[in-house]
């Protein structure tokens, strides 16, 4: 059995993967430490993997420690995944290949064998946007602020921590009465007001750019939330990214049976 891990900015999400189908999937939010992430790891009783393949968001020395981590509790080297100039008849369009984070490859690696052209948007704390047109070719993509890091900036102008602001009401939005009578509902609905009025000027000058034929896909933990309030259709894809891992791993598999 394969573990399979998507590590961002303040999610890790789960997924096992047995014969290239996933089960079991799952999702927690992590504090930012290797430390945390897996013990959260740990707390699931995912160690009993064959082999763990991450896809990680974030900094080098996370990252280093989370594989020692690994290595140390559970005697397995994981493999991250770093993105290729190409594979899968997916192009990435980055000048250096390697600088396109690992889920926003997988997540284009999914759709290999999907009609293109299509427009990738990842929800997450921070929101990605890639586009690939009919031949493959990542033709390139924007990165900005999603609702977690701007109720971040928001909670630190006021001298608050996020939980402070947050108070017991999570991350909602309603669109009923969203003019706001308190700080944190305020800070709240300009976020969302925030990133949705971005994206749906980004989709309308795609969609003016491809004229016809272009779809939209939603992935990441903020995505079911937002597509609601958007002015043009996407389809919701939460595994998106594991979608990419087993499609990647399947190809390499190929190659090793071929030599």
């Amino acid at each position: 059995m394969k573990l399979l891990l998507d590590i961002g900015l303040s999610r890790v999400k789960w997924a096992r993967s047995q014969n290239g189908s996933l089960q079991q999937q799952g999702a927690l939010e992590h504090h930012g430490s290797a430390d945390h992430i897996f013990y959260l790891l740990e707390s699931k009783e995912l160690a009993d993997a064959d082999s763990v393949c991450i896809a990680f968001v974030g900094e080098k020395s996370t990252q280093e420690r989370l594989e020692y981590l690994i290595w140390k509790h559970w005697q397995i080297a994981a493999e991250f995944i770093v993105a290729d100039e190409e594979a899968l008849n997916i192009f990435n369009g980055y000048s250096y290949p390697e600088e396109l984070e690992a889920d926003r490859w997988l997540a284009m690696l999914a759709l290999h064998n999907e009609r293109l052209p299509v427009c990738i948007i990842d929800c997450g704390a921070r929101i990605t946007v890639d586009v690939l047109n009919n031949l493959g070719q990542h033709i390139g993509g924007l990165s900005f602020a999603g609702l977690k890091q701007l109720h971040l900036v928001a909670a630190q102008a006021r001298g608050q921590k996020l939980t402070e602001l947050l108070g017991d009401h999570g991350q909602g939005f309603s669109e009923d009465g969203f003019l706001a009578t308190n700080a944190r509902d305020a800070v709240f609905a300009g976020s969302f007001y925030s990133v949705v009025a971005t994206l749906d000027r980004v989709a309308q000058d795609l969609q003016q750019a491809f004229e016809e034929g272009l779809r939209f896909i939603l992935t990441g933990g903020d995505a079911e939330q937002l597509q609601a309030l958007l002015n043009f259709e996407a389809d919701y894809r939460p595994g998106l990214v594991f979608e990419g891992m087993v499609a990647y791993f399947q190809k390499k598999n190929q190659k090793k049976l071929a030599v």
